[in-house]
């Protein structure tokens, strides 16, 4: 379900210039999932739902998957369906922070480092001497994970 309204006219301080009118906001929801095969083969949720604000070519995400089933593989997770591109610069406001409970492996610091011009992005987790992608055999067949954060488009 998305809702989009284009305002054409808010203005800020009185000032009515086309640069300090805010014309492009939208909101709505999206479905995210992890790529069938990368870390977990046949994914089912008990959960997976996310909502989105965006204002001109920024986008803020919120998300939640509940993984309940299916069977893990040593490829990294990959979760899809964001609902805006993102651009081809990520080292700007290209990370979005969360929290990982499993009760397999080490999944504390995590965070994902979104993909150049992709709706599919990884989750890492930082170490003390190095970062690398969760799997799907460190998460385990059953977790849950929460982010949030901005990305330009």
């Amino acid at each position: 379900a998305m809702s989009v309204m284009k305002t054409g006219g808010i203005t800020f301080n009185g000032d009515t210039a086309a640069a300090n009118t805010l014309d492009d906001y939208e909101e709505g929801t999206f479905t995210p999932t992890i790529v069938n095969g990368w870390g977990i083969l046949s994914p089912t949720y008990s959960v997976n739902t996310g909502s989105y604000t965006k204002i001109g070519n920024t986008v803020h995400v919120n998300f939640r998957i509940n993984l309940s089933g299916g069977s893990t593989n040593n490829n990294p997770l990959l979760i899809t369906s964001f609902p805006f591109t993102s651009n081809a610069i990520t080292n700007t406001a290209s990370g979005l922070n969360g929290w990982f409970a499993s009760s397999a492996g080490d999944t504390s610091n995590v965070f994902m480092s979104l993909e150049p011009n992709s709706t599919s992005h990884y989750i890492y987790r930082r170490t003390t001497t190095s970062i690398t992608s969760i799997t799907g055999t460190a998460a385990g067949g059953g977790f849950s994970m929460t982010f949030s954060g901005s990305y330009r488009t």
